[in-house]
């Protein structure tokens, strides 16, 4: 080591990275404690979330789907009954909308 020079790296916190990892770890865990019910709703809606948002055309499919079993399950807000379809239409819009801005092909 004569004559050659040790750089030492700096050592940074990624804090993104840490906070995703501490997020991935408490949906793991949520999903592992929680009932097999509410383990599989929550997978199917993450992974439905993350389809429309990646191809809004999934989301559109998921609303014909949605709109025989719209009134199964419903949830009263205000003087309005919110059901999936409702839920699915404004994934489906604002999946859409970001899809334009991304694109720069809406004018706003």
């Amino acid at each position: 080591m004569s004559g050659s020079k040790v750089a030492w790296a700096r050592k940074t916190v990624d804090i993104r990275g840490l906070v995703s990892i501490g997020l991935i770890a408490a949906i793991g865990l949520g999903i592992a404690l929680a009932p097999m019910t509410w383990a599989v709703l929550v997978v199917a809606g993450i992974a439905a979330v993350l389809a429309t948002l990646v191809r809004p055309q999934i989301g559109v499919l998921l609303v014909v789907v949605a709109v025989p079993f719209g009134s199964v399950r419903q949830v009263r807000v205000g003087v309005m009954n919110v059901g999936v379809t409702e839920v699915l239409v404004a994934l489906v819009l604002a999946a859409w909308l970001m899809r334009l801005l991304a694109r720069r092909t809406l004018a706003v």
